[in-house]
């Protein structure tokens, strides 16, 4: 008689559905992941051939993490130079998808824990809400700028390359109890990827990475690669403790955080430099971390130079490290791009595509800044620009349309 009752221990019962054991990753999990992952990715190589043979690789996947013998693969390490020199380990697409499957277990917890005024790589955060939390701090404690006050900015010396894995893996322990998680929050956090690698381009001492920048230089189990989904994670996670204490234990009303880069606001200058004191007390018992040399502790009023923006009370100012970038693009752009033949203007379109983004993203950083006068020098030195493109909404975008992307024209 079929009563609707599936017998589960009958492995041929038609109606079977295996049941998902509480530890076990998943199919589902690992697919929502990979679709996270693949944002922005889809056209690069290693994407494309993941998903060539896509349900078998992640199949592939949740059987190595279920049996615990996924192990992290070779990462691509290359350095950057803007906007100062870094060394980038960048891991394989693979290894990314696993890195967003475990960011989707382990945010939502952390979520809750985090203070509210911590902004780096987190959902409706980021640089420009740090800026505009830290004027509406400025307003809040000098009264709109009718009293005197005063902000501490600090900034941990190394701070990737200083972290220590072993007290992150105690951290995260405390929270995480689930033993396939914490397996695999252990596989992340102490893999080593100079063990392992693919140089691209010159190597860290060639591309004039700082020695103490390096993870080549770093001691056991200390550093956390710069270029990952988990290390930006991590890096809040392992500085929540910092803020946690800042907050709750010393009472600090007026605290904001980006990555490593923090300010504290007061009234009292006094009341500042004993808070220096105990904070570095504090990193260096309980997080083996150490503050840079450099103390900024100013008035207000003489503007704060804080994630890309010089901070004022009332508006903000585009750093002039950012403005010369934009210049030395420009200038680089019309280098390569634009050339004189038989006295009319030649345009290249080859390097247009990658120009009108970086300048665009450029742009969209001046947006909430006093700039006016800014665009306004950028058109008037560079007029191949009014000639070449539309500026709208501060975005430029190409006057001429072709489908050939090394076409060349001439413009009068």
């Amino acid at each position: 008689m079929n009563n609707g009752n599936i017998n589960n221990n009958n492995k041929t019962n038609n109606n079977y559905v295996r049941c998902v054991r509480e530890h076990e990753f998943t199919f589902q999990e690992l697919h929502k992941a990979y679709m996270t992952c693949r944002k922005n990715k889809r056209n690069t190589i290693n994407a494309l051939k993941f998903e060539v043979d896509l349900e078998s690789n992640l199949q592939e996947l949740v059987f190595c993490l279920n049996n615990k013998t996924y192990k992290p693969t070779r990462s691509v390490c290359f350095s950057i130079t803007d906007p100062k020199p870094r060394e980038v380990f960048a891991a394989d697409f693979k290894d990314r998808v696993v890195h967003h499957l475990l960011y989707n277990r382990l945010n939502p917890i952390y979520e809750k824990i985090f203070i509210y005024d911590s902004y780096a790589c987190r959902k409706n955060k980021g640089t420009l809400n740090s800026v505009k939390r830290a004027q509406t701090f400025t307003r809040k404690i000098t009264n709109n700028s009718k009293e005197k006050a005063y902000y501490l900015q600090l900034d941990i010396h190394n701070f990737f390359m200083s972290i220590d894995k072993d007290i992150l893996f105690g951290i995260v322990s405390r929270k995480i109890k689930d033993t396939s998680w914490l397996w695999l929050t252990k596989q992340i956090i102490y893999y080593d990827p100079t063990e392992k690698y693919l140089q691209k381009g010159s190597d860290w001492k060639q591309s004039g990475v700082p020695k103490h920048k390096t993870l080549f230089n770093t001691k056991k189990n200390k550093g956390l690669p710069i270029g990952n989904l988990t290390s930006q994670f991590f890096a809040n996670v392992y500085l929540n403790e910092l803020d946690q204490y800042i907050k709750h234990k010393m009472k600090v009303k007026y605290y904001i955080r980006y990555v490593d880069d923090f300010i504290i606001f007061s009234k009292s200058r006094k009341e500042l430099l004993s808070i220096k004191k105990e904070i570095e007390t504090f990193l260096k018992e309980k997080l083996s971390l150490v503050l840079k040399p450099l103390t900024i502790l100013k008035p207000i009023s003489s503007g704060i130079n804080f994630v890309g923006y010089i901070i004022k009370s009332n508006y903000l100012l585009p750093r002039n490290r950012v403005v010369n970038n934009i210049y030395k693009k420009i200038n680089l752009f019309k280098k390569d791009s634009i050339y004189l033949e038989n006295k009319a203007l030649v345009y290249d379109f080859k390097n247009s595509v990658y120009f009108i983004k970086s300048i665009n993203s450029y742009f969209g950083y001046l947006k909430p800044s006093k700039h006016k006068n800014l665009l306004k020098d950028i058109k008037t030195k560079n007029r191949f620009l009014n000639i070449l493109f539309i500026f709208e909404n501060h975005k430029i975008k190409n006057k001429y349309q072709t489908n050939f992307i090394n076409l060349k024209i001439k413009a009068v």
